[in-house]
């Protein structure tokens, strides 16, 4: 059986000793059939050339008509395709829909960064958009300030229902600040519950205007110490507007009263985040910054202790308890065995 010559990353067809070279033949004919238009192994409806600009010394296989692909800004305009730059929600949203489903090619303009510029559709396409778009801006606009007014007046009852001791002028300002549209605050999320984004709506504008948090910020604080040093005063001011008594745990909302942890002072969460505060606080007073550790600032308690595990055990030496619950093999004498 012969066989000619290829690089270690070819894997040549032979057809027997009869037809001597037929695999390196019958490559280049597979080769050509590839790359070809109307071609057996990837039929499509236009050519198959696609210069890339991230690969110049290659050519790419055109997709499927239909398909969405990436183009830098210097690529070539498509004849019949016109640039639509990002910005309207609208317009995008329905050129894409459209583009895709009428079975032609949409072009997502990208940079360097991989940050969308814009779309690439076809013009007829973009001139039936801005026509949909003139003739539904009337409808679409009262639509929108229909909706955010029922968000705002959905948020302001359910404020005045989880904190009915609130005065008046807190609830427009908390209302007013953390729903404002376009200012991507806790009150526009849209993964969060309602009473999830009033309650921290409300524990925002405490700290704020209520506590000395921004006098500490001013100050050079660490943002983290100066919220831990203002956490005793928000929550008294945040359990008096709850109407619950000083003592009280702190009640988030109520689709989680009692099953959290957020649910008060006496959660494992707190007191965590609490002792890493107080650690923070006793690095920076004792002069060594909140990002240096060194073995003055840093308590005794606080430092990380290493269990090493022993090797091997001794006639007479009492093997410790292991973790796994083996109480009988733990109380065991063991001469010369290796613990496990």
């Amino acid at each position: 059986m012969s066989l000619l010559y290829f690089p270690s990353h070819f894997k040549p067809i032979s057809l027997g000793d009869d037809r001597r070279g037929t695999d390196f033949y019958l490559f280049l004919l597979i080769l050509a059939l590839r790359f070809l238009p109307g071609n057996p192994f990837n039929r499509q409806t236009h050519p198959p050339f696609i210069f890339h600009w991230k690969k110049p010394f290659f050519f790419l296989m055109a997709t499927r008509p239909g398909n969405e692909r990436d183009v830098h800004p210097r690529a070539p305009l498509r004849p019949g395709y016109v640039y639509v730059k990002k910005g309207n929600p609208y317009i995008t949203r329905h050129c894409r829909q459209l583009t895709l489903s009428t079975g032609k090619d949409l072009f997502k303009v990208v940079d360097d960064k991989n940050r969308t510029l814009g779309l690439r559709v076809p013009a007829a396409i973009h001139a039936t958009v801005l026509a949909a778009d003139a003739s539904t801006k009337s409808a679409r606009l009262s639509a929108t300030a229909a909706r955010d007014a029922r968000t705002l007046s959905d948020a302001r009852a359910v404020l005045l229902e989880l904190f009915s001791a609130m005065p008046a002028a807190d609830v427009d300002a908390v209302v007013a600040h953390a729903f404002r549209k376009n200012s991507g605050r806790v009150g526009r999320n849209g993964r969060m519950s309602l009473e999830e984004k009033v309650t921290l709506g409300v524990r925002a504008h405490v700290r704020h205007a209520h506590t000395a948090y921004e006098e500490l910020m001013r100050s050079g604080v660490e943002r983290d110490v100066a919220r831990w040093r203002v956490a005793g005063e928000l929550e008294e001011v945040v359990r008096r507007w709850q109407g619950l008594p000083e003592k009280s745990p702190r009640r988030m909302s109520f689709r989680n009263v009692g099953g959290s942890a957020e649910k008060g002072g006496e959660g494992k969460t707190k007191k965590k985040s609490e002792g890493v505060l107080r650690l923070k606080e006793e690095m920076r007073r004792a002069g060594g910054g909140a990002n240096r550790r060194t073995a003055s600032s840093v308590p005794a308690k606080a430092k990380k202790q290493v269990r090493k595990p022993a090797t091997r055990v001794g006639a007479g030496v009492r093997k410790a308890k292991p973790r796994n619950g083996r109480g009988l093999a733990a109380t065991k004498r063991t001469r010369g065995k290796r613990i496990s």
